[in-house]
């Protein structure tokens, strides 16, 4: 039933016929359940690699959006590995497969929780980095929309979109700078800083012209710094301190330096500055040594000292702090679902299940979110098509950490893990002196 549907999709005269067939497709994909519809979305691939034909690559794409409109959230872990392709459409000849294309992205991003965000990352960065200039603003687009349904997640994960996308504001297309001029900009909002708010305009502007940069440090190194400083803020001031130090100008150089120092005064993790510490020592390193001025050098030298101080220590040197991370990895996690989730039975389908689930809540864990909706939510929507309510709200519930805070029950595997990783930090850090940890 499911070929006939498709041939109706490919032989429909128009757009609008076409889109009507799978509808067609997707409500009798939805009639035969979650198990059935991997078959159907696999029976697709081949209309979106035709080549030779419109109506089977703007066909396969509408059925996508389709399936993705009426599954939801469920179907989320098979359609998602589609993207690339969906991606690589955006770029078609024709243009109704390129609205095709924009139409099943939209539709397939739609699906994941804010928590997804880190898994569809990798398939944007392809996006903008290996593909046509159309696919480069689809995917610019894309994660733009996430600065609006995933803004705390976004921040998390600025130090590596930032580079990225930065890279595509120099882009021989002018639409794709433009683009890439918005994503940016819609990214450096999702910090909140206050104390950054109005020089925005400036930090990008100084991207999109180098020459800028000089301008943009004077009104910085004005700016009273006095909200605590986190590593989002810290990922869109690194470019331009970069360029600050590499300046010539003296003032600038010594002006970039005090922004540094003064900033750093306001981070109160290690974790947030550690990373940025290669980034930024070696231009203060070269003031040091061959600054224009014993003041400069002295500056230089105090900016420096206190990057250090709140990166945790010289890197590299064996008397940096070692930073709690969790970092309990999606095999761990699978583990323990496994042993939790015997109502499942094995499948390739469900293992696929399994395996993205796991994906989600290692990323809740890396990123310290203990909070039992955060958990429902990865869990449920996904396992409900192996198991029945009961057993999969069950299995959320234990698997939740933060079940400890609210209930006397016996800790779950996932927070076992996460105890071991701290008990080692623990006790690596009580076998050194005070000095050293």
């Amino acid at each position: 039933m499911s070929s006939q549907l498709i041939d109706a999709i490919v032989k429909a005269e128009n757009t609008e016929q076409r889109q009507t067939a799978a509808d067609a497709l997707a409500a009798f994909a939805k009639s035969e359940g979650l198990v059935k519809v991997v078959a159907t979305i696999e029976s697709l691939n081949p209309l979106l690699e035709n080549k030779k034909s419109i109506p089977h690559r703007e066909g396969g794409l509408l059925a996508l959006g389709a399936l993705a409109t009426v599954f939801g959230q469920a179907v989320e872990p098979f359609l998602i590995p589609q993207m690339p392709k969906v991606f690589e459409l955006y770029s078609d000849k024709m243009v109704v497969v390129r609205q095709a294309a924009e139409v099943a992205s939209k539709a397939i991003m739609a699906l994941p929780t804010r928590y997804a965000v880190r898994l569809l990352l990798p398939v944007i960065f392809h996006a903008i980095k290996e593909s046509k200039w159309y696919s480069k603003i689809g995917a610019l687009d894309i994660l733009s929309g996430l600065t609006q349904s995933a803004p705390q997640q976004i921040s998390a994960a600025l130090s590596d979109i930032i580079p990225i996308v930065s890279e595509t504001m120099w882009d021989s297309k002018p639409e794709v700078r433009d683009q890439a001029t918005k994503t940016v900009t819609d990214c450096f909002n999702v910090v909140g800083n206050p104390d950054l708010i109005s020089s925005i305009p400036y930090l990008v502007g100084c991207i999109n012209r180098p020459e800028e940069a000089a301008d943009c440090i004077h009104q910085l190194a004005a700016t009273t710094f006095v909200t605590t400083v986190e590593e989002p803020t810290l990922a869109i001031m690194c470019p331009l301190l970069v360029r600050g130090l590499a300046e010539r100008t003296p003032s600038i150089q010594r002006q970039t330096a005090v922004i540094i120092d003064n900033m750093c005064k306001l981070v109160e993790n290690p974790a947030h500055a550690v990373q940025f510490l290669p980034k930024l020592l070696p231009g203060l390193d070269r003031m040091i040594e061959i600054g224009a001025s014993p003041e400069l050098r002295s500056v230089a030298e105090r900016a420096r000292a206190t990057l250090v101080r709140v990166g945790g220590g010289e890197p590299g040197s064996k008397d940096q702090v070692v930073t709690i991370a969790y970092t309990v990895s999606a095999e761990q996690v699978l583990e323990v679902l496994k042993t939790k989730a015997a109502f499942v039975k094995v499948s390739d389908f469900s293992a696929a299940l399994l395996a993205y689930v796991s994906t989600l809540c290692s990323e809740l864990i890396a990123s310290r979110n203990f909070e039992k909706d955060a958990w429902v939510s990865s869990i449920v929507p996904y396992l409900a098509a192996v198991g029945s309510e009961a057993e999969v709200a069950t299995l959320a519930e234990e698997s939740t950490p933060s079940t400890l805070t609210t209930t006397p029950r016996t800790p779950s595997p996932t927070l076992l893990l996460l105890m071991l990783r701290r008990v080692s930090f623990f006790a690596t850090a009580s076998s050194r002196s005070p000095t050293e940890v």
